[in-house]
């Protein structure tokens, strides 16, 4: 998309991967213990629940805030 060019991009990796990111992991940790699971079930194994639903939550957030991106006016893109 012309909207993720250039600095932007490189802002928003820097930030969202490295700080935003790593906060998730955190997230991870609180969670994995709470998941209702059925059975016994390994930490480990809730774990990467945790992680699953974490993923798929950030997923679903980055797919909808995409929509609501602005474009860039056409008169200012290069040909």
């Amino acid at each position: 998309p012309v909207h993720l060019r250039g600095t932007g991009e490189s802002f928003a990796a820097n930030v969202g991967g490295r700080l935003i990111g790593t906060s998730f992991f955190a997230v991870t940790q609180w969670l994995a213990p709470m998941l209702p699971v059925k059975g016994p079930v390994a930490p480990e194994h809730k774990l990467a629940y945790a992680a699953a639903a974490v993923g798929l939550f950030v997923g679903v957030v980055g797919i909808v805030a995409g929509f609501f991106l602005p474009e860039p006016k056409s008169e200012s893109l290069a040909e």
